[in-house]
């Protein structure tokens, strides 16, 4: 029988929470360092915007995930298409980092999914 693995990253602390957005594992992509999977995702938000940028340089996960929860600045139009491919790349940037050979798995919040 073919069972499928679950992997669960809700936390930095926990075994597999090198894939949390918010471990501290600065990444090059789309020319740019980001401190964390989170920046990324959060800036992404407004790509293209100088709030992509504002967020970018945040110091901390925690406060970045405020500032892109926050609608205190406007989300791009396209933002909620866009968003399932930012998860997609950003845990694949993490993946090849961590587990070489890593082939990029079905990917729900806090979860991978291995099949």
């Amino acid at each position: 029988m073919n069972e499928k693995k679950v992997i669960n990253f809700y936390s930095t602390k926990d075994e597999y929470g090198c894939f949390s957005n918010f471990v501290a594992y600065p990444f090059e992509l789309k020319g740019k360092i980001w401190r964390t999977t989170e920046h990324y995702f959060q800036a992404q938000k407004f790509a293209g915007t100088e709030h992509e940028e504002e967020l970018r340089v945040v110091a901390s996960p925690m406060v970045v995930a405020r500032m892109g929860r926050s609608r205190q600045r406007p989300l791009r139009r396209d933002a909620r298409i866009q968003l399932p491919q930012t998860t997609r790349r950003r845990i694949a940037r993490v993946g090849e980092f961590f587990l070489p050979g890593f082939a990029l798995p079905r990917i729900q919040l806090g979860k991978i999914r291995l099949e």
